[in-house]
């Protein structure tokens, strides 16, 4: 074999819950039944990971909680399955952003599962950002983040309080200043976490998410007393 200095591919970092009912996507079970929030995270996942796919990149998936990952491995097809390490979700990422850039690669995009809407162009949009900058971050509408792109590790843009809060995105930003990084912002996407943003791609249905876009339908569908 020839040797060759060049890079590995980007890395592509998915981090999710493994789709047990009770477990994964609880702030819609006064509306859904875990076994239903289950099957979203189930069809959120196949949309996502088929993305990922179609860009090329070496794909690692962290997960939690430890235990079998067989469902996940069916789900998401061919990927490195890492179980995530961390006190809380600012950690994990950290610490997965860490290992993975530890392995040799340029530079990483990170994102969560909640977002099957995401696609190849959007996922294409912030590596051609991050190739010429430090960062990139990717807002949602609730104030969070979708993705965060690096080419080196920085603890700063994950070490805060606010996930789960509309103060997240903004704490990130400020964590990428104190570290002196050039940032570039992605794509502002919905996610999917409360019932208005079920509802949301009930209405306006998104067009690269056949999985779930199916199973919001019947979710939605009328005379269905959840939603």
């Amino acid at each position: 074999m020839a040797y060759t200095d060049t890079p590995p591919k980007e890395a592509l970092i998915l981090f999710t819950r493994l789709p047990i009912p009770g477990q994964t996507k609880t702030r819609l079970m006064p509306w859904l039944t875990p076994e239903q929030c289950a099957a979203l995270h189930r069809a959120m996942l196949r949309d996502i990971c088929g993305t990922l796919r179609r860009t090329g990149g070496d794909i690692f998936i962290f997960y939690t909680p430890k235990g079998d990952a067989a469902e996940l491995r069916q789900l998401c097809g061919e990927a490195s399955y890492l179980a995530q390490e961390g006190a809380d979700l600012g950690e994990r990422m950290d610490r997965a952003t860490r290992e993975i850039l530890s392995r040799g690669y340029a530079s990483c995009l990170l994102l969560g599962s909640d977002i099957p809407s995401v696609t190849e162009e959007d996922l294409g949009a912030a590596r051609a950002l991050l190739s010429k900058h430090d960062a990139v971050l990717a807002p949602t509408e609730d104030g969070g983040y979708w993705l965060v792109g690096l080419k080196g590790p920085c603890s700063s843009i994950f070490i805060h309080p606010y996930y789960g809060s509309a103060r997240a995105f903004e704490a990130a930003r400020r964590g990428c200043m104190q570290a002196n990084l050039s940032l570039a912002l992605g794509a502002k996407l919905r996610d999917i976490d409360e019932i208005d943003d079920l509802r949301h791609y009930a209405a306006h249905p998104g067009t690269k998410m056949p999985y779930s876009q199916s199973l919001i339908n019947r979710l939605t569908a009328p005379g269905v007393k959840v939603i």
